[in-house]
């Protein structure tokens, strides 16, 4: 299936977009569920004013219960050193429900997951931990962090707002090279931080191509119509996706030996990326 140049299916293993949508708003949490993001975040965190943390609570385990979409769901959780982060976790478990994903927050070392992963373990529903890497620590325990988790999504507010600068290419390029390595290291998801600038897609549409080109496989967004651009970014096209098929249909008959397709030569590496490609994107086996 083909909208706006892009496949929507099947839903790739790296995600390519996690639309974020405040808890509190159902309304809103209902019709992002539809608008064709690999993940529909549900935050219990920043975007709910302390007030309404409980309220937000309850309309999360509402949408949770609701018959399955097509995209998968997260959940951000609150810190897990605040009440809050714990009352989230709580609430998962007490209920019997969880999502795809549990996205924490503000964490800063890898005990922290094998805390969330020990109290989830008493749920039927297999969860995914992804981190969002925003403290000045959790760049630091990079390698720990990523090595217990299955996605890493950079959080450039908070950790701007730790170092005291603002947001920029240049000061937020080490971590989020940091992000991209360690994610490569242990074949688990890099996610870029969202673009805030809403009446900027000049802005979005150089930023998913820059970091794409360091390895990221996907952007957070915080509105859809952030969204079209940056699935368009994060697909393969129809040709590079054939490519990788013939890369591997030549490499099964060329014995180990580089050879060349379109004028290009092609080794080990390529033979990886093509494989690494088509293992995301396609139901195809290529072990």
């Amino acid at each position: 299936m083909q909208t706006r140049g892009y496949s929507v299916a099947p839903i790739p293993r790296l995600p390519r977009s996690i639309l974020y949508t405040p808890a509190f708003n159902l309304e809103r949490l209902q019709g992002a569920r539809e608008a064709g993001a690999d993940v529909c975040l549900i935050d219990l965190e920043d975007s709910v004013p302390p007030a309404r943390k409980a309220q937000a609570r309850e309309h999360c385990l509402q949408l949770l219960k609701a018959p399955a979409s097509a995209s998968r769901v997260a959940v951000r959780i609150n810190e897990l050193r605040s009440p809050q982060g714990l009352l989230d976790l709580e609430a998962f478990i007490r209920h019997g429900l969880a999502p795809d994903i549990v996205m924490l927050t503000m964490v800063r070392d890898a005990c922290e997951l094998e805390i969330v992963r020990a109290q989830l373990s008493e749920l039927q529903h297999p969860v995914e931990l992804y981190v969002t890497v925003e403290t000045l620590e959790a760049i630091d325990a990079i390698d720990p962090i990523a090595s217990q988790c299955s996605g890493l999504v950079f959080g450039s507010a908070d950790f701007a707002a730790e170092l005291g600068v603002e947001i920029g290419w240049e000061n937020m390029l080490y971590a989020r090279q940091r992000i991209a390595n360690a994610a490569a290291r242990y074949d688990i998801a890099a996610i870029d931080t969202a673009c805030y600038h809403l009446d900027d897609p000049q802005l979005l549409l150089q930023e998913s191509r820059a970091v794409k080109a360091l390895g990221f496989h996907g952007k957070a967004i915080v509105h859809p119509r952030q969204l079209a651009t940056v699935m368009e970014v994060f697909s393969p096209s129809p040709g590079e996706l054939e490519r990788a098929r013939e890369i591997l249909r030549r490499a099964e008959h060329s014995q180990g030996e580089i050879f060349t397709l379109d004028g290009d030569m092609i080794g080990p590496p390529f033979i990886k990326k093509a494989r690494k490609l088509l293992n995301n994107f396609t139901q195809e086996p290529h072990p």
